[in-house]
C-alpha cells in the first residue's frame, strides 16, 4: 500500500481533525465502514454535528475526514506509528529485542510488543503504541482506555510484568518521554 506523506495530506486536516473531536463519538463510530456509500453517510454525521461550529467545513471535506481517518491513519498511524516507535526504542535500547504479538495476545491483552533483555531473553515489559489522542477525554477514549487497563493487569497477571503504554507519533516520536526512564529502571531491576 502506498504510505502518504505529510505533504500529501489534505490541507484543511488539522481543522477536521479538530472538528472530528467535537462531535458524541456514537454519532462518529466509524466501524463498519465498507463502501464509499458508509464513507458519505459518516461523512454526512460529521457534517450536521459541525456544520454550525465556525470552521466552514463542506460536506466534501467531512466525508475526506472520514475517508482519511478509515484508511490512511490506519495504514500511517498504526503501522507506520508502531514500526517507526520501536525504531525509536531499539536505538535507544539496543539490548533490548522488541517482538510483535501475535492477534490474539494483541486482542487479549492490548499488547503490540513483548520487550525482552537481548542477552537474558528475560521479559521485562510489554509496550502498547498509541497516538497523541489517546490522552483525550472524549468518552469513548475514557472507555477504551479503562478496558486496557484492565488487559493490563490480566497481562501482568500473567507474565509478571507490565505493560506500557507509549504515546508517539506516526514518525516513532515519543511524546511520554518518562516512559524511557521507566524501562531504563526495569533493565537495571533485571541486572
Amino acid at each position: 500500500a502506498e504510505v502518504l506523506k505529510e505533504k500529501d495530506i489534505n490541507p484543511v486536516r488539522e481543522e477536521l481533525e479538530k472538528a472530528a473531536e467535537v462531535i458524541d463519538a456514537k454519532a462518529f463510530s466509524l466501524v463498519p465502514v465498507e463502501s464509499k456509500e458508509d464513507f458519505q453517510e459518516k461523512g454526512k454525521i460529521l457534517y450536521e454535528a459541525v456544520k454550525n461550529n465556525g470552521y466552514g467545513l463542506t460536506l466534501d471535506e467531512c466525508i475526506e475526514c472520514v475517508r482519511f481517518r478509515v484508511i490512511c491513519e490506519t495504514w500511517n498511524g498504526i503501522i507506520l506509528r508502531e514500526n517507526n516507535t520501536i525504531e525509536t526504542l531499539h536505538r535507544l535500547f539496543p539490548n533490548l529485542r522488541f517482538e510483535k504479538a501475535e492477534g490474539e495476545m494483541d486482542h487479549t491483552y492490548a499488547v503490540d510488543f513483548q520487550v525482552y533483555n537481548h542477552d537474558t531473553s528475560c521479559l521485562i515489559c510489554a509496550i502498547q503504541v498509541k497516538p497523541k489522542s489517546y490522552l483525550q477525554n472524549a468518552p469513548y477514549i475514557k472507555k477504551a482506555r479503562a478496558a486496557n487497563a484492565n488487559k493490563y493487569a490480566a497481562y501482568k497477571e500473567k507474565y509478571g510484568v507490565p505493560v506500557l503504554t507509549v504515546i508517539s507519533t506516526s514518525r516513532g516520536e515519543i511524546q511520554n518521554q518518562e516512559i524511557i526512564g521507566q524501562i531504563k529502571k526495569m533493565i537495571d531491576e533485571i541486572r
